[in-house]
């Protein structure tokens, strides 16, 4: 179903105000009322947006701690962070960040899994 949207995209850029990609390929359904009405769609798509995005998020990590990106961060929020599985490898790498927070809609951090072997906190809200 997301794959349908991707042709539409050129639309989206050419009309900005119009409706995004995924709605103009389901009859104006946004994603998350599509999903909300599809479960096993909504079951994939967490492992399958953290399936691609992961190795993007290593490589970014990759040049970005180095440098100092998070220096004097001692709590970090991720807006929208589903799983949390972002957060998590963010804050692997940083060690001053002692307190995560992974703010998503209720039904997503509902089901985020928890996440072991850290000595940070991280809250789902």
């Amino acid at each position: 179903v997301l794959v349908l949207a991707w042709p539409r995209l050129h639309e989206a850029v050419l009309d900005p105000a119009g409706v995004e990609p995924f709605a103009r390929a389901h009859a104006g359904l946004p994603a998350y009322a599509y999903y909300g009405q599809d479960r096993e769609a909504n079951e994939v798509m967490p492992r399958a947006v953290t399936g691609v995005s992961e190795p993007f998020m290593e490589v970014l990590l990759d040049g970005y701690c180095p440098g100092g990106g998070f220096e004097g961060v001692a709590m970090l929020v991720d807006v929208g962070g589903s799983s949390g599985a972002f957060l998590a490898m963010i804050m692997s790498r940083v060690p001053t960040i002692r307190q995560g927070l992974n703010f998503d809609l209720p039904d997503v951090v509902a089901t985020a899994p928890p996440i072991s072997g850290m000595a940070e906190e991280v809250h789902n809200i």
